[in-house]
């Protein structure tokens, strides 16, 4: 059974419980339960060793681009026009924040935002009527959410086209090998595709999430490597096997490896979204009223199709419902009926009574 099949075995057996269960969450934690085992054993200080040649099934030339996670003090930030809502999955309003703000969150996917003395981490979910609505992320992902409920991780994680390439892919940037990060560390060269991009399209064509530190910061490494900049190009390799492996157990894929620190956290003295963003809002984005929840209607037909044909925020509505299924005791998942590994299934079921023999990663 393949990692995106085991995903839906799991999902599509799950629907007979989750039929009654409560509407999306505004807030979600993926907060794990036992630090160590999102390690794997693995320390994610040692470096991985470059790949093998018969570790290499592809590659070419990278067109990289930045995007991060815009930082930004609504309790301090001034603009001429009334300010804008950003508005949670129920319609509530989440905060007040200027109009090219609410243009940062919405273009970069991600952003933290400081309102009524606390910093949180709001993440796009979907579009209701062409404009965005956000989720309050704590815990495990709090740098934000790629594809399907998979974290961020800041200068190790990049968006690809998905028709190209999958989620868990990884890739080998010789430039990369023995950069310094904000944090300390020496990158080992290998990233990880988390996450896809409205204009991210074509072979090599990778957007490099940089935590808190945007496009116009010069202490960025990757803005120093010039990866915010028209023309440049670097070789990359696609890699699989045990590198690959032992690349995604160093960094707990599909959730982050612990201690995670010092990427983001440093930043928020000061607000990084320098610059303009590219991206236009809609009129008329003030909400009139909050909207009323409603539990939305799950095509489970539908979701029997391959990954890569689902919609984000459908992963996202089936991982909060199987998450407060097993709350509520009505889901039991089997381990040794799947080809997940036992990290995967508590990023997505942090309660789950798991009964089995330990999984090996496939």
């Amino acid at each position: 059974m393949t990692y995106q099949s085991a995903v839906l075995a799991i999902l599509f057996a799950a629907a007979p419980a989750l039929a009654n269960l409560p509407a999306f969450p505004e807030t979600i934690d993926f907060t794990p339960s036992d630090r160590p085992e999102y390690q794997g054993g693995v320390d994610f200080r040692t470096p991985v060793p470059n790949p093998d040649f018969n570790e290499i099934i592809g590659g070419g030339m990278t067109v990289p681009t930045i995007y991060f996670l815009p930082i930004i003090n609504t309790e301090t930030e001034q603009c001429d026009e009334p300010k804008l809502d950003l508005l949670l999955t129920s319609g509530a309003v989440a905060a007040n924040l200027c109009a090219r703000s609410l243009s940062f969150c919405s273009e970069q996917g991600t952003c933290i935002l400081k309102a009524d003395g606390e910093w949180r981490t709001y993440n796009v979910i979907r579009r209701v009527q062409g404009v965005d609505r956000f989720q309050d992320v704590r815990g495990a992902c709090r740098f934000g959410f790629g594809v399907r409920s998979i974290c961020l991780d800041p200068f190790y994680s990049v968006a690809a086209d998905l028709s190209l390439y999958a989620p868990g892919d990884v890739l080998y940037i010789p430039a990369l090998r023995d950069v310094l990060l904000p944090n300390g560390e020496l990158h080992d060269g290998y990233v990880i595709v988390r996450d896809q991009g409205r204009g991210v399209k074509g072979s090599g064509r990778f957007d490099f999430f940089t935590g808190g530190m945007g496009w116009k910061d010069k202490k960025n490494p990757f803005v120093k490597l010039r990866f915010n900049a028209k023309g440049t190009g670097l070789p990359f390799h696609r890699v699989v096997g045990q590198v690959a492996d032992l690349v995604r157990m160093k960094r707990a894929f599909p959730v982050l490896p612990w201690p995670n620190e010092g990427l983001v956290d440093a930043n928020l003295a000061q607000e990084n979204t320098a610059g303009t963003p590219t991206s236009a809002l809609p009129s008329g984005m003030r909400a009139a009223a909050p909207v009323v929840a409603t539990s939305p209607k799950i095509d489970w037909q539908a979701h029997s199709r391959s990954l890569p044909d689902l919609r984000r925020e459908s992963i996202a509505d089936m991982r909060a419902y199987i998450e407060e299924a097993t709350r509520q005791g009505a889901l039991l998942i089997r381990e040794r009926n799947s080809a997940l590994p036992e990290a995967l299934i508590r990023s997505a079921l942090p309660d789950a009574r798991i009964q089995g023999a330990p999984a090996t990663h496939q």
